[in-house]
C-alpha cells in the first residue's frame, strides 16, 4: 500500500494517459475493420442510448467485431493492468481525505469497481470461446456496473484530484477562529 498516496497522483494520470492512448492504438489489432463495432464493448454514456445490460449488442460483438487470437494477446493484457492503475489512481486521490470513514466507503465503492470490471474482462473472455451465447446477459450486467462505478468513481476522484492540486499550489485556506466565534 505505500504506493497509494498522494504524492503518486500525477504518476499515476500521466500512466493513465499512456495507457489510453494504447487502448487506441491497438484497436486495428484486435477489431474487425469496417466491423460494426468501433471499441470494446464497454458501455458509452456519451451515446445518446448506451448499451446499459444490452446482451443483443454483447452477441453481436461477439459474432461480428473481434479478432479472437488477437484479442487476447492485445486489448485482454492491456485491460488486465489497467483496472490495477486506475485504482491505483483514485485511491491515491481519496488518501487525500482527513476522515477515515469516508475513506473507507470510497475505498469499498473503488474495489466494487474493480471487481466488476474484472468480472467483465474474464466473462467476456471466456464468452467468447464459448459457442452459445449463454453468458450474454451476464456480461453485458458486468459491463454496465463496471461503467456505473467507473464513471461514479472517476467524477468522485476528478474533485479530489482538483482539490488536492488547487491546495498544494495556492496553499490552504485559513480561517479566522475569531470570525467565525461570532
Amino acid at each position: 500500500m505505500q504506493y497509494i498516496a498522494p504524492r503518486f497522483i500525477l504518476r499515476y494520470i500521466l500512466l493513465t494517459v499512456l495507457f489510453m492512448l494504447i487502448f487506441y492504438y491497438i484497436k486495428p489489432l484486435y477489431l474487425v475493420n469496417g466491423g460494426p463495432c468501433t471499441g470494446p464493448i464497454d458501455v458509452h454514456p456519451s451515446e445518446s442510448y448506451g448499451h446499459f445490460f444490452d446482451a443483443a449488442y454483447v452477441i453481436k460483438a461477439k459474432n461480428a467485431c473481434y479478432i479472437l487470437p488477437r484479442f487476447y494477446y492485445t486489448y485482454f493484457i492491456v485491460d488486465l493492468i489497467f483496472p490495477l492503475l486506475y485504482t491505483a489512481l483514485f485511491a491515491s486521490a481519496v488518501k487525500t481525505l482527513e476522515h477515515p470513514g469516508v475513506q473507507k466507503t470510497l475505498f469499498f465503492f473503488l474495489l466494487i469497481g474493480m471487481g466488476f470490471d474484472y468480472l467483465e474482462n474474464f466473462s467476456f473472455a471466456i464468452f467468447l470461446q464459448l459457442r452459445s451465447n449463454s453468458l450474454a446477459g451476464f456480461v453485458a450486467a458486468c459491463s454496465t456496473f463496471k461503467t456505473v462505478f467507473y464513471v461514479m468513481n472517476s467524477l468522485v476522484c476528478m474533485v479530489l484530484i482538483l482539490r488536492y492540486f488547487a491546495t498544494r499550489i495556492f496553499g490552504k485556506r485559513q480561517t479566522n477562529s475569531r470570525h467565525l466565534r461570532r
